[in-house]
C-alpha cells in the first residue's frame, strides 16, 4: 500500500471515530485531490475527501462520500457518514434513509443508531427515536463505548416533546449520577442531572462554558427545556434560547436548531 493510501485510511478511522472528524488538513487535502486525479476509482480517495470537508463544507463532504459508496455501495461508514452531513443540513429525510441503510448493514455500531434516532426525533416520529436510542445505550454497554447520557437525554426530550411526562420521568433512571463520561459528553451528563434536580438551575448556570460556542449551545439550551418542560418558566427558556440563539457560529449544533423551531411557540406561552 501506498504511504498516502495508509495516510487516507487514517482520515477514514479518525473521521469514523465516535467524536467526529478531524479539522481540514489542506495539505492533506491536496495531496488526496492529486491522487483522484491520477485514479477516480480511488474508494478511499473519496471517503477521506470527504472526512476531509466534513466539517469544512457540507456539500463537497456529501460528494465525495456519494462517490465514495458508488464504488462499495454496501458500505455501513459512508451511509453514516452522508447521514450526519444531511443532518447538518437539516435534511431528514435524506438522514433518515441513510441512516437505516447504515444500521441494516452494520447492526453493532451504537453511533449509528444514534444518528438514526436523531433524524427521526427532528420528523417527530418520537417512538422510532426512542427505539434507536436505547438501542445505542445497549450496544454502548456491549461495545465498552460508555455515551448513555446523551441518548438519555435524547430519550427525554422524545417523551417531553410527545406529551409523555411519565415516561421522561422514568427515562432519567437510565443515567446513574455516578456514571463516567468522556470530556465532550459531560455536558449532556450536566443536562441529565439538571432534569433529574441533582443539580440546581443556578450551579447549573454556572458551569455552563460560554466561550465554548457548541457547548454553551448544547448546555444552554438543555437550561432552556428544563425551564420550559420542569419549572413551567417560558419566559426564562426564552431567555436562554435567546442567549444561545446569539452566537454567530456553530449552527448546525442541534440545540441551535431546537431553539429555531421553539423560540416563536415557547414565547406565545408567556
Amino acid at each position: 500500500m501506498s504511504k498516502i493510501g495508509e495516510r487516507q485510511i487514517n482520515i477514514m478511522k479518525k473521521g469514523l471515530a465516535a467524536k467526529g472528524p478531524i479539522e481540514m488538513d489542506w495539505d492533506m487535502l491536496k495531496e488526496v485531490e492529486e491522487k483522484l486525479a491520477e485514479n477516480p476509482s480511488d474508494f478511499y480517495g473519496w471517503a477521506a475527501r470527504g472526512i476531509l470537508y466534513f466539517n469544512e463544507d457540507f456539500e463537497k463532504a456529501i460528494e465525495s462520500i456519494s462517490q465514495a459508496l458508488a464504488l462499495q455501495p454496501f458500505n455501513a461508514d459512508q451511509y453514516y457518514n452522508r447521514a450526519r452531513k444531511f443532518l447538518s443540513q437539516d435534511k431528514y429525510v435524506q438522514a433518515m434513509s441513510d441512516g437505516v441503510m447504515a444500521t441494516r448493514i452494520d447492526t453493532k455500531d451504537a453511533w449509528k443508531w444514534h444518528f438514526l434516532g436523531v433524524a427521526y426525533f427532528f420528523l417527530d416520529r418520537y417512538e422510532d427515536a426512542v427505539e434507536c436510542f436505547k438501542k445505542s445505550i445497549a450496544l454502548h454497554v456491549e461495545n465498552g463505548t460508555n455515551n448513555t447520557p446523551p441518548e438519555v437525554d435524547w430519550i427525554w426530550m422524545a417523551y417531553m416533546r410527545s406529551n409523555q411526562v411519565e415516561k421522561a420521568r422514568e427515562s432519567l433512571d437510565l443515567m446513574k449520577s455516578d456514571t463516567e463520561v468522556e470530556r465532550g459528553d459531560l455536558m449532556y451528563k450536566k443536562r441529565v442531572l439538571l432534569y433529574k434536580g441533582e443539580m440546581t438551575l443556578e450551579e447549573f448556570d454556572k458551569q455552563v462554558e460560554r466561550d465554548y460556542p457548541k457547548r454553551a449551545i448544547t448546555e444552554l439550551y438543555g437550561a432552556a427545556a428544563y425551564c420550559h418542560y420542569i419549572l413551567k418558566d417560558n419566559k426564562k427558556a426564552v431567555e436562554y434560547l435567546d442567549e444561545l440563539l446569539a452566537y454567530d457560529t456553530s449552527h448546525h449544533a442541534f440545540g441551535y436548531k431546537m431553539a429555531l423551531e421553539e423560540r416563536d411557540l415557547w414565547s406565545k406561552e408567556i
